[in-house]
């Protein structure tokens, strides 16, 4: 051992510099060694960056609006008024005291048509016409019951009224028609005499004692009519509607639009024709996903929400692109990719990028050349916001890459492969922009099933975040323009 103490009384005699550089030679001399140790056939070959779990995501992207109205047929509800309300009242043998006038009787038979639907605005208007014969008794003091009719006749029409009954009509928190009956009008169905009841031997135009009969039979039936409307149920149609929604969207191979649906909000209550239009937004939150088909969410039906419906289409998009497209990408901009150094070459062969948690990203690239080696690179990708350029600003040599290749073969920092790679690792947003854009254009353009369809438009797209996780590369991206969802067919329930 003397040999031993010899030269550790030997070193410590040496100079603080002295010592220094001898150090920093010894370190050379084993990083080469190792990295020879590490490598197979002579490839420097430093451990690859130590993953670590993800960070966690940015903000919450907000949620999506698509306008989504829903188009109820008023068909069902008219079904429904005609089973509940009967079509015949009255009988004409069975008398009853004319208010007013004494010793009078009248028996009367009423016949009605059926519904016919019309809405304006949120009020639904159902009319029918209503056929009616009328007989009318007189017992004088002295003489024989006097009697006479009209509309009994068999060979005359019989006189006529005219219904008109009104409801404004929403849809409340349960999927359910709310609705608040009125009778709107009754009265003859015209001035002409076909359409009056006269009874001339007691100079007395019975018309207005049948308009009053009909009047009370309908007004007796209003609260009926109001449970029947709530029984109509839209719940059914929009629950099988919220399943296809929340179902994965095929786009190409591996490329999925999810909807990712959330709420509903009802806005205004309008009139097409015989149907009735409900305003509704709903709020999402889209997402193009690469890879095995995304599992839906099957969160079920939320109750329906009122507010303000918008017009317009607000995506909020996150695109999630897996690594191997990531891979692809940088290799079509920096395969080949030379740097020269006091004559010795270094080529970047091949590129592969994964994450490695905690917002990061590696970037392995093998050289060849000069050098044989593995390197391994690190940093965060962010978003310019002066040029919307992708980029990865502080990309760097991952430690082990720095103490162990970079020691065997120190000349590649002075050739400046990490600087020559950062240039290559920024790419312009807007082909992500424009590929997120097409591929929405035809997601949001298509039968989603048998009942439901989706056109859209999108005017503007522009990428606004990016954010590294270790199984993808998370792209979020906004766009502008129009969208909107239409139920070719309704199927409300009882």
């Amino acid at each position: 051992m003397n040999w031993l103490n010899g030269a550790a009384a030997w070193y410590r005699a040496l100079g603080p510099m002295t010592r220094r550089g001898i150090v920093a030679i010894l370190l050379v001399v084993v990083g080469m060694a190792g990295s020879r140790l590490l490598s197979g056939r002579g490839l420097l070959e430093p451990a690859p960056p130590a993953l670590s779990a993800d960070a966690p995501d940015p903000a919450v992207v907000p949620a999506s609006v698509v306008a989504a109205p829903i188009r109820i047929p008023l068909a069902r509800l008219t079904e429904l008024l005609e089973d509940a309300v009967p079509t015949e009242y009255g009988d004409l043998a069975q008398r009853h005291e004319l208010s007013g006038r004494e010793r009078t009787e009248v028996s009367f038979h009423l016949e009605r048509g059926p519904f016919d639907a019309s809405v304006t605005g949120d009020v639904v208007t159902l009319r029918a016409p209503i056929h009616y014969a009328l007989r009318a008794f007189y017992d004088p003091p002295v003489l024989p019951e006097m009697s006479a009719s009209c509309g009994t006749e068999t060979d005359t029409p019989s006189p006529r009224l005219n219904v008109a009954i009104s409801a404004p009509v929403s849809v409340d928190r349960d999927w359910r028609l709310r609705t608040d009956v009125r009778v709107l009008d009754i009265g003859p169905a015209t001035d002409t005499p076909r359409d009056r009841c006269l009874i001339t031997f007691l100079d007395l135009d019975i018309t207005g004692t049948v308009v009053d009969a009909a009047r009370g039979f309908l007004e007796d039936h209003v609260d009926h009519l109001d449970s029947l409307a709530a029984s109509v149920d839209v719940r059914s149609s929009m629950e099988e509607w919220w399943r296809v929604l929340d179902t994965p969207i095929h786009l190409s191979d591996s490329l999925w639009l999810t909807m990712g649906p959330e709420a509903l909000q009802r806005g205004d209550v309008t009139g097409h024709g015989d149907s009735l239009d409900v305003a509704l937004a709903l709020r999402a939150r889209p997402s193009l996903r690469y890879g095995p088909r995304p599992s839906p969410v099957s969160a079920p039906l939320p109750p329906l929400e009122e507010g303000d419906v918008p017009s317009a289409l607000d995506l909020r998009v996150e695109a999630r692109i897996d690594y191997a497209a990531a891979s692809d990408l940088l290799l079509s901009e920096a395969a080949g990719l030379t740097v020269d150094y006091d004559g010795r070459r270094a080529r970047a062969d091949s590129l592969r990028v994964f994450g490695i948690g905690g917002g990061r990203l590696a970037l392995e690239v093998l050289v060849s050349g000069d050098v044989s080696a593995r390197l391994y690179l690190v940093g965060t990708p962010r978003i310019d916001p002066s040029t919307g350029r992708i980029h990865v600003p502080d990309l760097d040599f991952d430690v082990a890459t720095r103490d162990v290749v970079i020691a065997a073969a120190a000349w590649l920092r002075s050739a400046q492969l990490k600087e020559r790679l950062r240039d290559a690792a920024n790419w312009s947003a807007q082909p992500a922009a424009e590929w997120a854009a097409g591929w929405l254009r035809e997601g949001l353009n298509r039968d989603l099933s048998d009942d439901l369809r989706v056109e859209g438009e999108v005017s503007s797209v522009r990428v606004v975040g990016v954010h590294a996780r270790r199984d993808a590369l998370v792209v979020r991206v906004a766009a502008g323009g129009s969208a909107r969802l239409f139920v070719a067919r309704t199927r409300p329930t009882r």
